[in-house]
This record gives structure tokens, C-alpha cells and sequence, in this order.
């Protein structure tokens, strides 16, 4: 019987009899789960991880083998064991619910982990992924090349407006069909894209898909460039590979292989590995009009409540341990700067850092101190 009292996250990701357990199987051996985890906190905490992770990947793993499991999620935690060693957890009882900074760090590994699974699962696909078609073909299609040297914008049928940069071009029905709206691009383009809950708006370029029903991006996506990148403005965006839409009749906005983008976040796409990295984009904006820069001046304003402020200003989690914050304020004027370059000063001022990770913030303080700028 193997020694649970030594295993971490990966390791029960990769046990079939505690796979087994966790999809409601049955075991070769009984094992007690729960004892085990009751009788060492640290070995619940890893079980709690390795569940949330196995659960949220339930139905999306290749049928491999027990070792190819095991070496997987052994990389996945190596490459992202820091996100646990920066955040404190709180001892519980295994069938307790889990601190919010427990499940939120749980909640970013599980969010790598559906990414890589995703990204071996699409590597056994067919590389020969036929071009799109959108169009009919008795229908006509419009193209349009800015040939100028400034950013020129297109109004298609619905009203949605198109900022093409230089040499790039959209193609588009001159009259979008009943179920979708369809362009194509080359190159760079904003959107800001009418809503229209009844008939999704998709972009087509390069390997990827972007769908929307109705907000604001950008898209970066030059043949010669190693990389695809789509930022949001406002709204939310669903990006997925064209394989993925060959796949599925209309990918839904909760595919595991779609990744999910909302406002002041973006997504890099890697054409040589094939895989997505999501982060925050460098240029934030406010987007709860309730709040204005003017309410980022703090005078001896507890951390807790700035973290708290700058997360529904941006919209942006911000991840930090309560006990690192405990009784720490702060003085200082923050208007009129991006958000990153907010928590660089805040940084500068407690003595902490931070990390972008998966589209979230994770901070990380050593200490602080009260402090005037």
C-alpha cells in the first residue's frame, strides 16, 4: 500500500485508486479517503487540490495510461507549485469547505490544469485542419485592405465597427445570415461589436475563433508573428481553435477548450506549441462606472479594502492571503495610473510583489509598513 502521507497534489492525480474515489468508482482496494486525509492537514490540503483538479477535468482526459497521467500532472505542478508556496492555507477538516484564498489557489491550478489537458488532446487531432467556411457559395463576399498607412474604420451591415490597421483586411458577408455574423481577418483590427444575443458574432483568423454576442476587443494575428494575441476591451470573449469549431456545431461559451476572456484581460497564442496563455492586458480602464480614479486616493486605507477596490474597478481577481494584509494600511495617491502600474507602487510601499497568473493577480507580502507618497 502506497505511503499517502508523503504524496502531494500530483501524486493523487496520478493514483487510480484515488482517481477512482473521486469519479464515484469502484476501488480495487477499500481505501479510506477521508481517514486519511483527517489524520495529516497537509495531506488534505493536496487531496482537496487534486480533487477540485480531477473534477474539473471529468470527461475531458485522453484515454492514456496511469503513468502518462502521472508524469502529466507531475509537470503541470512544477511549472505552477509557486502559486501554493505564495498563498497561506488554513488548516481544516477534509470534509470542511475550504478558505476562500484555499479555493481560489485551488481554482488557478485547476484552471492550468484544463488548459494542458486541452492542449495534449488537441495535439493528437489532425494537423491538417481544413480553411473555415462561413459563406455559401452563391452568397458575396466582401473584402477590404487599408492599403494607407493610418488605421482606417469599416461599418458592416449591423452596425458593428471595425478599426483595420494598416495592410490588413477583413472579408464579411454584405448581409450576415439569419444564425451568425461572419468575418474573416488578416492581420490587426479592434471590434466593437453590436449585441445581438440572437445571432453570435465570429472572427475568423489565422488558427483561431473569436465569439461574441456583443462587445469590444482587439486582435493581433500578422502571418510572419510567432504568436496570435486577443485583448477585451469590455464584455467577454470566448476564443477557440478553428479544429475546435470543425469539431462542434456552436462551441458554447463553457467548452473546456475555449478559453474565456473578459474585460482588461487577454489571451497569447503560441502557433508553434498550440497552446493558450491568458493574462491581464498592460493597458487597463475602468470598467465599473461607479468608481473614477479620483477613489484611488487612500489615507491610511487598509489593504484589504484597496485590493478590494482596485478588483471591482478592473475587474481583475486579486489574490492575496488575509493574514499577510493583516492591520497594513496605506497612504498614497493611485489616480491616473493602469492598474499594474498601481500595484507596482503598492509593492514599492509593503514590500511585496506580485504575479500575473491565468488572467488573475496573485500577491505575495512579506511585510508591511505604513507609508506616505
Amino acid at each position: 500500500m502506497n505511503n499517502y502521507n508523503n504524496f502531494k497534489s500530483s501524486d493523487f492525480i496520478g493514483d487510480p485508486a484515488f482517481r477512482a474515489w473521486v469519479y464515484g468508482q469502484n476501488q480495487e482496494n477499500n481505501i479510506d479517503w477521508e481517514y486519511i486525509a483527517s489524520q495529516n492537514p497537509s495531506v488534505s490540503k493536496e487531496m482537496e487540490i487534486a480533487r477540485l483538479f480531477l473534477e474539473n477535468v471529468r470527461g475531458q482526459i485522453p484515454s492514456v495510461s496511469d503513468k502518462y497521467i502521472e508524469d502529466f500532472s507531475e509537470r503541470i505542478f512544477e511549472k505552477h507549485r509557486k502559486i501554493s508556496s505564495s498563498v497561506h492555507f488554513t488548516t481544516r477538516r477534509w470534509y470542511q469547505a475550504p478558505s476562500r484564498i484555499y479555493y481560489l489557489a485551488a481554482a488557478i491550478i485547476v484552471a492550468f490544469g484544463v488548459s494542458w489537458f486541452y492542449l495534449i488532446d488537441s495535439q493528437k487531432r489532425s494537423s491538417n485542419t481544413p480553411a473555415i467556411s462561413w459563406a455559401a457559395p452563391q452568397q458575396t463576399i466582401t473584402h477590404k485592405i487599408n492599403s494607407s498607412q493610418t488605421p482606417e474604420l469599416v461599418v458592416l451591415k449591423d452596425g458593428s465597427k471595425v478599426t483595420l490597421q494598416p495592410g490588413s483586411s477583413i472579408s464579411y458577408l454584405e448581409a450576415f445570415d439569419a444564425n451568425e455574423r461572419n468575418v474573416q481577418l488578416e492581420g490587426e483590427a479592434f471590434f466593437d461589436v453590436v449585441r445581438n444575443t440572437e445571432r453570435p458574432f465570429l472572427v475568423h483568423f489565422n488558427k483561431l475563433t473569436v465569439r461574441v454576442l456583443g462587445t469590444s476587443f482587439n486582435i493581433r494575428s500578422y502571418g510572419s508573428e510567432d504568436g496570435i494575441k486577443v485583448t477585451v476591451k469590455t464584455g467577454k470573449v470566448s476564443v477557440f481553435t478553428n479544429q475546435d469549431k470543425l469539431s462542434k456545431q456552436k462551441p458554447s461559451d463553457l467548452s473546456p477548450a475555449a478559453i474565456m476572456l473578459t474585460a482588461n484581460q487577454e489571451v497569447f497564442y503560441k502557433k508553434a506549441k498550440g497552446y493558450f496563455e491568458r493574462s491581464v492586458a498592460a493597458r487597463t480602464q475602468i470598467i465599473d462606472k461607479t468608481i473614477s480614479e479620483q477613489d484611488f486616493i487612500f489615507n491610511e486605507t487598509p489593504l484589504s479594502t484597496i485590493f478590494s477596490q482596485l478588483d471591482k474597478a478592473y475587474g481583475i481577481p486579486i489574490i492575496y492571503d488575509e493574514q499577510q494584509i493583516h492591520g497594513c494600511s496605506l497612504t498614497a495617491s493611485l489616480a491616473d495610473e493602469p492598474l499594474l502600474e498601481k500595484l507596482n507602487l503598492i509593492c514599492k510601499t509593503i514590500n511585496g510583489s506580485y504575479e500575473v497568473i491565468d488572467g488573475q493577480i496573485v500577491m505575495d507580502i512579506k511585510s508591511c509598513r505604513n507609508s506616505v507618497q
